[in-house]
């Protein structure tokens, strides 16, 4: 029998009615990290999944990680930069 529990660990507005939300599912004994895009509509507050997204398991977070913290020093790059270019 397939098991599915979940836990909203964040979630925060990508706006128009959307938000990303980050969680950790168990699902058949295993642990998943689910990126995933929700979203509402007028006519229903609450918000569903939509299929954008990704799921892993959890074993690979430290490398998820990793990235995630290459990708800031990025983004931070391109800051400097564009606030260079501003002034």
């Amino acid at each position: 029998m397939q098991t599915e529990e979940s836990q909203l660990i964040h979630a925060f507005s990508k706006g128009n009615n959307e938000r990303i939300q980050m969680a950790v599912r168990k699902y058949n004994d295993r642990y998943y990290v689910d990126l995933r895009i929700w979203y509402q509509t007028k006519e229903d507050p609450a918000f569903r999944p939509t299929k954008k997204g990704l799921s892993f398991l959890i074993d690979y977070l430290p490398e998820m990680s990793q990235g995630v913290e290459r990708l800031l020093r990025v983004r931070n790059k391109f800051k400097q930069t564009v606030e260079t270019l501003g002034q």
